[in-house]
């Protein structure tokens, strides 16, 4: 399952809470910004959507920062071996990796690129979508890209586009109550209702 942007909507972690009470994931995948700022109950409210997910539901969780999370809670996110911030985990033979926070531009740097290779990458902020493509040509890939890449923050429905080889896929909001489930192998995406 993934998400993004709840924004410290109650609502959507009592849905989030019923939903995973009749649904059961391998993984949940966040994309940040589970709290607004300011906020002076954002990192109540961050304990408690980690709870629902890994504790009372059992289920394993990699997150991302967005750009309303403080320090305090990537600390808390990192603490609860969660938040895969600019680091890689493997889970089921798949490798994930994560770009917490704002993130302008989502070039490859050479630093990065091992990382990225056949991964599927967890960020906030989506990639630019590359200019529309004459008719007849086609969109290089980028060499080494990832398999897929999850990113929130845009408030609006689920999208999906490629980047060459990448499917990218824009997680819906759920503050509004919207999520999205990716089944590996054959990048499979389903929109769904909490």
């Amino acid at each position: 399952m993934c998400l993004a942007d709840l924004h410290n909507a109650k609502s959507a972690l009592r849905l989030l809470n019923e939903h995973l009470s009749h649904h059961k994931y391998d993984l949940v995948l966040c994309a940040g910004d589970i709290v607004s700022r300011p906020n002076k109950n954002g990192m109540d409210f961050l304990k408690e959507f980690i709870n629902i997910i890994c504790e009372l539901h059992q289920t394993k969780m990699f997150m991302v920062h967005g750009n309303n999370e403080t320090g305090m809670m990537i600390d808390l996110m990192r603490k609860k071996n969660v938040l895969i911030h600019l680091r890689e985990k493997r889970y089921k033979g798949y490798k994930f990796f994560g770009i917490g926070g704002w993130m302008e531009d989502l070039t490859t740097p050479d630093r990065l690129k091992k990382s990225l290779n056949n991964a599927i990458l967890l960020t906030h902020i989506p990639p630019k979508r590359p200019p529309k493509a004459p008719s007849g040509s086609r969109v290089n890939s980028i060499e080494g890209g990832p398999l897929v890449h999850l990113c929130g923050h845009l408030h609006a429905p689920g999208a999906i586009w490629r980047i060459g080889e990448t499917l990218v896929i824009k997680i819906p909001t759920a503050m509004y109550g919207e999520a999205a489930v990716l089944e590996m192998p054959g990048r499979k995406i389903k929109f769904i209702r909490l």
